[in-house]
């Protein structure tokens, strides 16, 4: 539930942002029920990729188990923006939608790349009339808060995965 930098030549603690200080349990879709499960444990979060942005002082961090994608600011740790699940600050336009996504990218000009899953709060079975997991590449207007479809790849045949993947 955390991230850490640290300078590897001389092992200090360069960046420290704990999820639970600027995430509510509540933005999760994974039930915490599903701890029964798994050794009485709740991933809440499930942070999944971190990267880097046009701005040296952010990051871009997927949290799977939330539908988000953070961009954040190292200095403050605050959170810029959310992309996706429950507190998005973007409009998401059709064609953009996404689920339970992996490997978030920031690309210039403002384009953000991942796998999307669009499945399951626990890995595992698929559910019947999931729709196929796919590459996707959405185009965001950072002053009108929009998110667009730029571009998507499928399988083919189409596949559907319960966790992970990459575009």
């Amino acid at each position: 539930f955390a991230i850490q930098e640290i300078d590897l030549q001389t092992n200090n603690l360069l960046f420290f942002w704990d999820a639970l200080n600027h995430i509510p349990l509540a933005d999760s879709y994974e039930p915490a029920s599903s701890a029964s499960s798994s050794n009485n444990i709740w991933d809440a979060y499930h942070l999944n990729s971190i990267g880097l942005t046009d701005d040296a002082k952010d990051i871009v961090v997927s949290g799977r188990n939330t539908s988000t994608i953070y961009k954040i600011n190292k200095p403050s740790g605050m959170i810029v923006w959310r992309l996706g699940g429950k507190q998005s600050d973007f409009t998401i336009e059709s064609g953009a939608e996404f689920s339970w996504q992996h490997d978030a990218r920031f690309l210039l000009p403002n384009v953000i790349s991942m796998f999307d899953d669009d499945c399951c709060e626990t890995a595992g079975s698929v559910p019947a009339g999931t729709p196929p997991s796919h590459g996707l590449f959405l185009q965001l207007n950072l002053a009108a808060k929009t998110a667009s479809l730029l571009r998507e790849y499928y399988h083919d045949p189409n596949l559907n995965i319960s966790s992970q993947g990459n575009t």
